[in-house]
């Protein structure tokens, strides 16, 4: 799959038209991605931001273009777009001053990105491991990625984002155990 989207890429760069639109919708996953990957960091982005990281993120990835070996598909290509590009607006989002307000004590809630649905829980297990670990363990086991793709997505090794996996797989267990022994205690 890979050799066959550095095929399509290549085609784009070339110019012709029809590869340059194939390419294009294939971009069109960019919005998915980040919500994907904002949800898996538990991190907010409301829509608006959302659209326009979207936009700013398939632009780049368009520029770089000419950087897409076809080690992985092109989707894991972007996803590490996505997860750069998203740690870059979070980081810029934290460096903006706070606005001002005089609101008196009326509490206000923050809007909430939408949550990827979860079975069994596991979003919220996953909040007790380290970044790293939690979202190797959420891209081997939802997004169904191999060790190798994992690797690529978080620019380490493929041997690296296998012991992140254990070792997060290892916080889970001890996790589940302590969880079900407070449960017979009960």
């Amino acid at each position: 799959m890979a050799s066959t989207d550095l095929a399509l890429v290549r085609a784009a760069l070339a110019g012709r038209r029809g590869a340059r639109r194939k390419l294009a919708r294939r971009l069109l996953c960019t919005r998915r991605l980040l919500a994907t990957v904002a949800a898996g960091m538990h991190c907010r982005v409301d829509q608006d931001e959302l659209e326009d990281l979207a936009q700013e993120t398939m632009t780049r990835a368009w520029e770089k273009l000419a950087a897409f070996e076809g080690r992985a598909s092109l989707e894991t290509w972007l996803y590490r777009f996505c997860y750069l590009e998203l740690m870059n607006f979070l980081r810029s989002r934290r460096r903006q001053p706070k606005p001002v307000a005089d609101f008196g004590d009326v509490p206000f809630p923050e809007p909430v990105a939408p949550a990827l649905p979860s079975s069994s829980g596991l979003d919220h297990l996953l909040r007790h491991l380290a970044p790293r670990e939690a979202e190797v363990v959420r891209l081997r086991h939802v997004e169904q990625l191999e060790f190798r793709e994992v690797g690529d997505v978080l620019g380490v090794s493929a041997s690296t984002a296998k012991t992140s996996y254990y070792r997060g797989l290892g916080k889970l267990r001890a996790l589940m155990g302590e969880a079900i022994v407070k449960e017979r205690a009960s």
